[in-house]
């Protein structure tokens, strides 16, 4: 699942950006529901921080990624999640 620029689209797009990924498996919620496989690609604008875009690769991926299009749609920062 996948919302927002990936790194290469906001580079295309003009902005700084950085990238990080994040195992399921270093998740506690992970843990507890089973499901360690995956990850969650972030994608922020260097310097302000602000959510560009997030990709998904896990379980249940499709029913949680609707919780990242706030954070894309209106701006937020790295700092306020």
């Amino acid at each position: 699942a996948k919302v927002g620029f990936t790194h290469a689209q906001a580079e295309s797009q003009g902005y700084r950006v950085v990238t990080t990924y994040l195992q399921l498996d270093r998740v506690p919620k992970a843990h507890v529901m089973g499901e360690l496989s995956g990850g969650v690609m972030l994608t922020v604008e260097q310097g302000s921080g602000r959510i560009l875009g997030v990709q998904m690769l896990c379980p249940r991926a499709a029913d949680i990624i609707h919780e990242t299009t706030f954070a894309v749609r209106f701006g937020l920062i790295v700092v306020w999640i």
